[in-house]
């Protein structure tokens, strides 16, 4: 069996990682007026970072199955009416059952929901 696992992704995410900042022009003039020089030196190294940052490897989030190296069966058997419920479930199996089946138990949660479905005119 396996199970999913959120992988999230690595890199930097900009759409203009090469672009100038907002209000910066040519130069490293900011807009409004010149910079002091102490301004100038911190928005390279803020320019500079940003273009380390977009040459990183980018690798997007995802999802990915992991192996458990636990059988169905033994997940079956480990497992509670709820869990099995689950496991049906995310196997997107479907149980088609006909009332002539004598000696078959159902029990009265389901019983109860089935009637229900059943009464919507919806298959169980």
């Amino acid at each position: 069996m396996a199970h999913h696992r959120c992988v999230g992704g690595q890199g930097w995410c900009d759409a203009g990682a090469g672009a100038r900042p907002a209000g910066l022009r040519p130069g490293g003039c900011v807009a409004g007026g010149l910079g002091s020089a102490r301004e100038d030196e911190a928005l390279e190294v803020l320019v500079d970072e940003r273009r380390r940052l977009a040459a990183l490897p980018q690798r997007p989030s995802a999802w990915v199955e992991v192996e458990t190296g636990q059988t169905f069966a033994d997940a079956w058997t480990q497992a509670d009416q709820e869990r099995r419920r689950q496991l049906l479930l995310g196997l997107k199996a479907r149980l088609y059952m006909t009332p002539t089946i004598e000696g078959w138990y159902l029990p009265a949660e389901i019983e109860a929901r089935v009637s229900k479905l059943d009464r919507a005119g919806r298959s169980a």
